[in-house]
């Protein structure tokens, strides 16, 4: 049987540094600095999209070990 949590474990972690490049976009924002001046708008959408699939993939894994969860006794 593979182990639900390793996979989890890794999108969780991609996540987060996902999420944290939006943070500090956001913080270097607020002193004037725009990130998306600096970095070519395909790159600063490719960042935004692999968010997203990150966030969509840790619903998918999370459904499933709820659902593994639920079959034992």
């Amino acid at each position: 049987m593979n182990d639900p949590i390793q996979p989890l474990k890794i999108t969780l972690i991609l996540l987060i540094v996902s999420e944290g490049f939006w943070l500090l976009s956001r913080l270097l924002s607020v002193v004037g600095l725009e990130i998306y001046s600096l970095l070519p708008s395909a790159l600063y959408n490719l960042i935004g999209m692999l968010s997203n699939v990150l966030m969509i993939v840790l619903f998918v894994l999370l459904i499933r070990l709820i659902g593994r969860l639920q079959l034992k006794p």
